[in-house]
C-alpha cells in the first residue's frame, strides 16, 4: 500500500469501527446507573454520594461521574453522553495504536492493530455499555506513546506522569499503567530512561498523595469502596483470574496465536527496543494484574480490554513476524495471509459477534425493564422509602429512592464483611449480608430475579428470622407484565 493511503484507509476503519459499535444498539450496562445516580446527586448539591447523607464511594471512575455531572448541568442526558464518551474513546484507541505501531511496522502495515480493534465484538460492545472502559484504553496507549516518547527525548515534560495521573483518577489502575512503563523502560540499565520519566513518577506520587488525603477527608477511608467489596480472595481469587483469561484465549484462539509470537518476537527485540520493552511489560504486566485481582463478571472481558493497545500491537507483531519469516516469493505469503484472515475471521469474530449481538439485546432488554421499575418505584412509593436491592444501578436511579446496595459497592458495612470462600464466585458480587440488610427495615425489598414476569409467581423468601412477619409480596400491573416486590407490612 502506498504511503499516502494509510491515512484514507485508517478513515476507512474509523468508520466501520462507529458503524460496529453503533450496530449494537443501546445497550448501557447496569452497573453504569451508579454512575450516573452520583452524577445527578452531585448537580443536586447532595454531593458525590449514592444516597444522600452517606459518603461512600461507590464508584471507581471519578472524573468520568464528574464529566457526566458536567453533562446533567448542562441539560444532557448522561446515557446518550456515556454511550458517544465511548464511541470517542474506541476511536482514540484505534487511533493510537496505529500512531504507536507505525514507529515499529509502518503506517501501512501499522493499520492491522486499529482493524483488529475495530473488529472485535467485545471491545465494540463495551464501548456502547456507558462505561469508562474504552477511554481508559485509549489513554492508556496515550500513555504508552507519551512515555516513548519522553524515553526518546521528544519532550522535556512528564507528559506521560501528568496523564497517568489523571488516568488514576477514571480509574485507580492508572498508577499501575505508569509503573508499568517506567519498569519496561528501565529494563536496559546500560540506557537508563531520561530524568523526565522519573519526574513523572514524581507527578504520580504526589497526585497519588492529594487523591488519598482526599479520600480520607471526604469518605472517611483511603481507597475506593469497591476496592473492600472486590479484593480478599487468595488463591481462589487468582484461580479464578487465570480462569478468565483462559476463557478470553479460547474466545480469540487465532489472535492468541499471534499475540503469543508476537511477546515472543518484542522479547526478542527487548534489548535495544524501548518500543518492545514498554509494550511487552505494560501488557503481560496487567493480564498478571487481572489474575491477581481475579478478573471480571462481564462476558465482554472488559478488564483484558483496558489494555488493548499493547495488546493488539503484539498481536499485529506476531502476525507481520509470520510473514517476514516466510520466503520472498509472493504466492507463500499470499497463502498464509489469507489463512490468518481466514482463520480469524471464523475462529475469532464471527462466532464472537453473534454472541456480543445476543449479549446486546438481552442487555437493552435488562435497561428497558429495570428503567421501567424504577420509574414505576418512584410513582408508588413516597420520596424517603428505602429500596434494598443487589443490582443498585438503573433501578435506583430510576426510582430516586434512598437505596441499600446489596452487594456493597455503596456500603460500607457489607464492603468490610469478612465472607467464607471469597474470590471464588462472581467477582465483585460475593459480599451480602441480608440480617443486616433487614435489619435497617427498608420499605420496599426487589429480588434479583424474578421480579418481572409475565405471569405472576411466588418469590422466594429471604432466610432471615421473621422476615413473612414484617414483608408480604405484591404484584403490580406493569404494562403487559407484573412488577412484583416484597413491602413492608409492619
Amino acid at each position: 500500500m502506498p504511503r499516502r493511503s494509510a491515512p484514507l484507509a485508517l478513515g476507512l476503519i474509523f468508520a466501520a469501527l462507529i458503524a460496529h459499535a453503533l450496530s449494537y444498539g443501546l445497550n448501557v450496562q447496569d452497573d453504569a446507573f451508579i454512575s450516573y445516580r452520583y452524577a445527578q446527586n452531585l448537580v443536586d448539591g447532595h454531593g458525590l454520594v449514592f444516597n444522600p447523607g452517606e459518603r461512600v464511594e461507590g464508584i471507581t471512575n471519578l472524573l468520568w461521574t464528574i464529566g457526566l455531572a458536567g453533562v446533567i448541568r448542562l441539560g444532557g442526558d448522561p446515557l446518550l453522553a456515556s454511550v458517544l464518551a465511548g464511541v470517542l474513546g474506541a476511536l482514540g484507541l484505534a487511533g493510537v495504536s496505529w500512531v504507536l505501531g507505525a514507529r515499529r511496522e509502518g503506517p501501512a502495515r501499522a493499520l492491522l492493530a486499529p482493524a483488529l480493534i475495530a473488529a472485535n465484538p467485545f471491545l465494540m460492545v463495551e464501548a456502547v455499555q456507558g462505561l469508562e472502559s474504552s477511554t481508559f484504553a485509549a489513554l492508556t496507549g496515550l500513555a504508552a506513546l507519551l512515555a516513548l516518547d519522553e524515553d526518546e527525548g521528544r519532550r522535556a515534560w512528564p507528559a506521560a506522569g501528568a496523564l497517568c495521573a489523571a488516568l488514576s483518577l477514571v480509574r485507580p489502575e492508572g498508577v499501575g499503567v505508569y509503573g508499568l512503563l517506567l519498569i519496561g523502560l528501565s529494563l536496559a540499565v546500560w540506557a537508563p530512561p531520561r530524568r523526565v520519566l522519573w519526574w513523572g513518577l514524581g507527578v504520580i506520587l504526589a497526585a497519588l498523595a492529594l487523591q488519598t488525603a482526599a479520600r480520607l477527608a471526604y469518605y472517611g477511608q483511603p481507597l475506593p469502596n469497591t476496592f473492600y467489596v472486590k479484593t480478599g480472595g487468595g488463591v481462589d481469587q487468582w484461580s479464578r483470574g487465570v480462569l478468565y483469561l483462559v476463557a478470553c484465549a479460547k474466545a480469540h484462539p487465532v489472535e492468541t496465536l499471534l499475540f503469543a509470537l508476537g511477546a515472543v518476537s518484542a522479547a526478542r527485540e527487548a534489548k535495544t527496543s524501548p518500543w518492545a520493552r514498554a509494550l511487552l511489560t505494560l501488557g503481560l504486566g496487567y493480564l498478571a494484574y487481572i489474575v491477581a485481582v481475579g478478573g471480571d463478571f462481564k462476558v465482554t472481558f472488559r478488564f483484558v480490554g483496558l489494555v488493548a493497545a499493547p495488546l493488539a500491537l503484539l498481536t499485529q507483531r506476531g502476525c507481520w513476524w509470520v510473514m517476514d519469516s516466510l520466503p520472498q516469493a509472493a504466492a507463500p505469503r499470499a497463502l498464509v495471509g489469507a489463512a490468518l484472515a481466514l482463520g480469524t475471521l471464523t475462529l475469532d469474530l464471527a462466532p464472537n459477534h453473534a454472541r456480543m449481538a445476543h449479549e446486546a439485546r438481552f442487555r437493552t432488554q435488562v435497561m428497558e425493564d429495570r428503567l421501567a421499575v424504577g420509574r414505576a418505584l418512584r410513582q408508588l412509593f413516597p420520596p424517603d422509602a428505602v429500596l434494598a436491592i443487589h443490582s443498585a444501578g438503573a433501578i435506583p436511579y430510576a426510582a430516586g429512592l434512598p437505596t441499600i446496595d446489596m452487594w456493597g459497592l455503596s456500603d460500607l458495612h457489607i464492603a468490610h464483611r469478612e465472607m467464607p470462600q471469597m474470590g471464588s464466585g462472581m467477582a465483585g458480587h460475593e459480599k451480602t449480608d441480608f440480617a443486616y440488610v433487614f435489619g435497617r427495615a427498608p420499605a420496599v425489598f426487589i429480588p434479583e430475579e424474578g421480579f418481572l414476569v409475565d405471569q405472576p409467581t411466588k418469590l422466594p423468601v429471604p432466610g432471615v428470622p421473621e422476615f413473612t412477619e414484617h414483608y408480604a409480596q405484591r404484584a403490580v400491573p406493569l404494562g403487559d407484565r407484573t412488577l412484583q416486590l416484597f413491602v413492608r407490612v409492619r
